[in-house]
């Protein structure tokens, strides 16, 4: 039985090759190293002194490496069970660990692939290194339970888990009546929503039952979708920055570890739901 085990988009190392009675239960997972945060930091001269300014300073990425072996004597053998390991994780995806149980690194890509190579003997350990940098830190595995708030304008404080500088958020929003509008006019049809200490502000003439899904994609970056409903059979009505008023912030953010506001203000009642999944260093 494998000490350890990690699994790559949805399929466990370990087990991915099983159904080739060469390799089955002969893929062991060596170790799984944590490396330390990549942090880049932007630095400006100091005038005519000497030494620097730090203008910035970020996390790049979170990186894990997966050392493992195929065991095997046989060299072709060897060579189509990596080429096969090579193909899961050139597909990247989700990155669970078992000595991380409840975390994952979501959207990983491939950075390392396993070396093939005649002069590396049936014991010597092959490599592969994964890392994410749109969302530079492990996340909760589980989507959190939601915090919920109804009305026009109501809020309560959030915690979220976690020791990163931030967490992503998403905010499931229904409308329970519909708003008032005259003509083109929709001043009368807006959503505030504020998490932490960031707040968007979004304009659509709602409908009773409209459906608002505010998150992220892939790349971090910011998604408003508005649907006829919140069914399996909703229709797309409108998405896209257009919607969200310059002023807003540019996502909407929790900070692990501290009491977070959750608000909603409204021209007609909504009820609002929050998912802020736990985030890790």
């Amino acid at each position: 039985m494998n000490r350890y085990q990690v699994s790559i988009g949805g399929k466990w190392l370990h087990t991915y090759l099983n159904s080739d009675k060469r390799f089955k239960g002969r893929v062991w997972v060596e170790d799984i190293q944590y490396a330390e945060p990549s942090i880049k930091r932007t630095i400006e001269t100091a005038g005519d002194a000497d030494g620097g300014i730090i203008t910035r300073t970020y996390r790049e990425k979170a990186s894990v490496t997966i050392l493992f072996n195929v065991l095997t004597w046989d060299p072709t053998a060897r060579y189509d069970a990596i080429e096969s390991i090579r193909t899961l994780a050139a597909s990247g995806g989700t990155i669970l660990t078992s000595n991380r149980p409840n975390r994952a690194l979501f959207n990983a890509v491939c950075e390392t692939y396993p070396e093939i190579t005649s002069s590396k003997a049936r014991t010597d350990a092959l490599t592969m290194t994964f890392s994410a940098y749109a969302f530079p830190y492990w996340q909760d595995k589980a989507e959190p339970t939601p915090k919920a708030l109804t009305g026009t304008n109501t809020s309560m404080n959030v915690t979220v888990p976690g020791n990163a500088p931030r967490a992503k958020c998403k905010v499931e929003i229904i409308a329970n009546e519909k708003f008032a509008t005259s003509g083109n006019n929709i001043a009368g049809s807006t959503v505030d929503v504020t998490v932490g200490s960031t707040t968007l502000y979004i304009v659509y003439p709602f409908e009773k039952n409209n459906y608002c899904l505010i998150d992220t994609d892939a790349n971090d970056n910011l998604r408003v979708r508005i649907y006829n409903n919140n069914t399996s059979s909703k229709k797309l009505l409108a998405s896209g920055i257009s919607l969200v008023l310059p002023k807003s912030s540019d996502k909407l953010v929790a900070v692990p570890g501290k009491s977070n506001t959750f608000k909603i203000r409204a021209n007609k009642k909504v009820t609002a739901k929050l998912y802020a999944r736990g985030a890790w260093l």
